[in-house]
């Protein structure tokens, strides 16, 4: 969107350039926005008509959101399933953890015991057959935590995928409620700027669509004079150079006007036929744009004149 700001002080000038044949000649304009439904469905009101003044931040257009809240309620209950089936990974690898621990215990005492056999066979207080026995235990408990440390690391492979699905649907979840938020503020139109309602396009209980134009806003506290300079007034103009604008008021007078130059075109052009100067013979001009403070005289598409100074 786009808002034409003025930085510049106008006046009424003294009446001492009434006399004065006009430089160039033009019309005025401004710059309009039109401003458009960033959502889906029936307006519910719109308080603006055409030719009335708004302020900025004000909500001007409420759109309906009845199905975009039973939306959201279905994606919460979702999030609240999906919340239920969370994988304890931390317990469940717990218990592994703790299985492995057992085990790795029963192996030590089974090793000190197999080293106090060995003691005792050097003695001859003991028989080789215990020696073998306490080595078969040995045998299966080591064997016992093999598996169990394999059944962990497949567990914690199975579960880290399982957490992973989970956080994907989570996450898709949660992305799809903030896209229904914006849109719910969204359905909220904020004006953009303060500025006159110079067309509306909906009433209310209409139904718009994303992208539809819903009204057309005009800044008209500074006004663009668009005059027309022939190109031997080039070298008399230039950028930011102030200028006198008048417009034609009661009994033939002038009103006049402190403007400034804020844009000069780099190609002429032919006279435009809105453009009725003295100087017809003239087929090329220069497009200048010259910013004038509104005070409330100025309407679009009002004629008016340009003196140099």
């Amino acid at each position: 969107m786009k808002k034409t700001i003025s930085l510049f002080t106008s006046i009424i000038l003294l009446s001492c350039n009434s006399e004065k044949e006009a430089d160039a000649y033009g019309n005025f304009e401004t710059v309009e926005t039109v401003v458009s439904s960033q959502t889906n469905g029936k307006i519910n009101f719109i308080k603006i008509e055409e030719g009335q003044e708004i302020y900025a931040n004000e909500i001007v257009v409420s759109i309906d959101t009845i199905l975009l809240h039973q939306q959201k309620l279905t994606l919460l209950a979702n999030q609240q399933t999906v919340n239920s089936k969370k994988p304890n990974i931390e317990s469940q690898v717990t218990i592994y953890r703790n299985q492995i621990k057992t085990s790795e215990a029963q192996l030590k005492a089974l090793k000190n015991e197999q080293s106090r056999i060995k003691n005792l066979l050097n003695e001859g207080a003991a028989t080789p057959k215990q020696l073998d026995d306490i080595n078969a235990q040995i045998d299966v408990i080591i064997n016992q935590i093999n598996v169990q440390k394999s059944q962990l690391s497949a567990q914690n492979i199975q579960l880290n995928s399982q957490s992973s699905t989970y956080s994907n649907e989570v996450n898709s979840i949660e992305e799809q409620i903030k896209q229904i938020n914006i849109q719910i503020a969204q359905s909220k139109i904020v004006n953009p700027f303060t500025g006159v309602i110079t067309a509306k396009f909906v009433e209310p209980n209409e139904i718009v669509s994303y992208g539809k134009p819903l009204y057309k806003i005009a800044d008209l506290s500074s006004m663009i004079l668009r005059a027309y300079f022939s190109g031997d007034q080039l070298s008399k103009i230039k950028l930011n150079q102030e200028v006198v604008v008048r417009i034609d008021i009661e009994d033939g007078k002038y009103k006049e006007y402190k403007g400034t130059i804020n844009w000069i075109s780099s190609k002429s052009e032919f006279t435009p036929k809105i453009i009725q100067t003295k100087k017809e013979r003239v087929n090329f001009v220069y497009a200048v744009k010259v910013l004038v403070k509104n005070d409330g005289s100025l309407k679009m598409g009002m004629p008016g004149e340009i003196i140099i100074k």
